[in-house]
Order: structure tokens, then sequence, then C-alpha cells
């Protein structure tokens, strides 16, 4: 385990803990999308929170960037096949296995992953 900076910690080469804007879910609709409610990349058609692309009428994940609440989330390393222009794409991404209001919580999860 290795703390990198105030708000990142490294676990081991595949989890890392991070603390960030609170992540929400709710249902997409042209108020939520509004830039005065949501970030501006939030957009039918964009991607969501969690890699999503955005339909309206659809759920979709977010992060509140207008509240200053803060959670430690937890990544992990995964494998996807994503599709970009036509071609399937095997990535590397760090995906959200769950958040704490608490660090220690949060590195005690970690530590498990």
């Amino acid at each position: 385990m290795r703390r990198i900076n105030e708000d990142l910690i490294e676990i081991s080469d595949t989890v890392r803990i991070e603390r960030g804007h609170v992540r929400k879910q709710a249902v997409a609709t042209k108020e939520l999308l509004d830039s005065k409610v949501t970030a501006a990349h939030y957009h039918v058609g964009g991607r969501d929170a969690a890699g999503k692309k955005i339909q309206l009428g659809e759920p979709m994940d977010y992060i509140d960037w207008l509240k200053t609440d803060r959670v430690w989330y937890v990544y992990k390393l995964i494998v996807v096949e994503e599709e970009v222009d036509g071609k399937l794409l095997t990535v590397s991404r760090f995906m959200p296995q769950q958040s704490f209001a608490d660090e220690a919580e949060a590195v005690v999860f970690a530590m498990g992953l």
C-alpha cells in the first residue's frame, strides 16, 4: 500500500482508492443534462460516469460536481471489450467497486480485493 497524495492510495497494481465527488444515478432527462445541473460532457449520445451511452429516459450514472461532498472510491483494474468506431477493442480500465464515506473502511475493503 502506498499513499500517492491526500486523495489517492495505491493498494496494488490492480486496486486503488481515490477520493472524489459523489456518484449518483438518475433517469436521463433534458433537465438533468442541463450544464447547470450536471457537467457539460453529460449529453445524449455521450458516455455517463459508468461508460454507458446516455439516452433520454434511461438510467445514467453521473458525478455530482456541484456538491462539495466527497467519498472514497475503491477501483479495480479490469479488462473489457469495447466497441470504438465499429471495431471491438480490448482495453484495461479501473472500474469503481464501491464507495465509502470513511477512508479506513475503503482501505479494509480494498485490501480484500
